[in-house]
């Protein structure tokens, strides 16, 4: 791809600080958004314009080792986790005309990563790869492929992609894995669950308005129900500062059944006081059970609609779920300098 380079649009004869790099997954595992890690597994190819060995190669000259280390892209991981060995380097090769290729291999290695779970369980991730060229300006991606050979039991593999930018003397990659979670086993066996055992404090309005002890038993029953499946369920659910869609939910199901109570308590003292008769009292009963439940459904259908949404939303945004086979790994440029993304759109390399 390097001699392709050289040889169309200019190439690194227009772009002699450029560095042409490829990534190739091999692995992705371990991601924890709780703790914002994520463990990788890929081979980093780049390909850079080198003088020195243009200049010998040119003047039909012997090459020394250290022309090839000479005009090197010095390479920094920008996100790996401290501590972490990268795997091997291997040493410069000589290509043609004056570029040089230099392959880098990580292996299981950890990266730190801001995960964002309001969403949650209908979130999409990014994990991401940031690689930094110190003494190279531009970079330049070429496809890669994703081969993963570990099966994501939690998450589903969306389309990757590469992005570059550039700030002034600074090229920084970033590569992103992007994945969703699967998010049914957390629908059917939290939200549906926990509604289902909102809904049926509705039940409690069908025993006599004056058997409030009756009444009062059915709803804290079910409260403390759905505050055990809750607590149960805790160690599945992230363990963040602020609210998920689906801590929202539980929420609401909780205060549901708080409602009732309250309007059981309000009622009941209602009948004790004389003023209203017992018909009376029994009309406001219902009426307030007709009104709860239309909130309620209500509430139901505008989380059943903004869930569909926001999975039409992933789906038309980062595509369907991937097969975890080989595929190519589409490219995108930014930077201050518009040429540099006409070179990749032009199909230069």
């Amino acid at each position: 791809s390097s001699s392709f380079v050289c040889r169309k649009g200019g190439g690194f004869a227009a772009r002699p600080d450029a560095v042409v790099f490829r990534f190739d997954v091999r692995d992705l595992s371990e991601i924890d958004v709780v703790k914002g890690t994520f463990r990788f597994s890929a081979f980093f190819r780049a390909d850079y314009f080198n003088p020195s060995t243009f200049k010998k190669l040119k003047a039909m000259e012997k090459l020394e080792a250290k022309d090839l280390h000479l005009h090197r892209p010095r390479l920094v991981f920008v996100n790996a986790d401290d501590g972490e060995t990268l795997g091997w380097k291997a040493s410069p090769v000589p290509l043609k005309r004056g570029v040089c290729g230099y392959s880098y291999a990580m292996w299981n290695t950890k990266f730190n990563e801001s995960f964002e779970l309001e969403q949650f369980p209908f979130d999409v991730q990014d994990c991401t790869v940031y690689v930094a060229h110190f003494n190279k300006s531009h970079n330049l991606p070429i496809s890669g492929l994703v081969n993963i050979r570990t099966p994501l039991d939690e998450w589903d593999l969306l389309r990757p992609s590469i992005s570059v930018y550039h700030e002034r003397s600074v090229g920084i990659t970033a590569f992103k894995m992007r994945v969703q979670r699967k998010w049914q086993w957390y629908a059917v066996n939290h939200m549906v669950t926990l509604g289902v055992l909102a809904t049926i404090s509705f039940g409690a309005y069908s025993i006599d308005i004056e058997s409030f002890g009756s009444r009062l038993s059915v709803n804290l029953t079910l409260l403390l129900t759905i505050v055990a499946t809750k607590l149960g369920l805790s160690d599945s659910l992230p363990k963040v500062p602020y609210l998920t869609v689906l801590d929202k939910y539980i929420l609401a199901c909780m205060a549901l059944v708080v409602v009732n109570i309250v309007e059981n308590v309000v009622a009941h003292q209602i009948l004790l006081s004389g003023d209203v008769t017992q018909s009376t009292s029994e009309s406001i009963d219902y009426a307030f059970f007709g009104f709860v439940t239309f909130c309620w459904f209500l509430f139901n259908c505008i989380t059943v609609v903004r869930i569909k949404w926001r999975l039409e939303s992933i789906r038309q945004t980062c595509g369907s779920p991937i097969l975890q086979s080989p595929l190519t790994i589409p490219t995108r440029a930014h930077g201050r300098e518009g040429s540099t993304e006409a070179l990749v759109c032009q199909g230069i390399y």
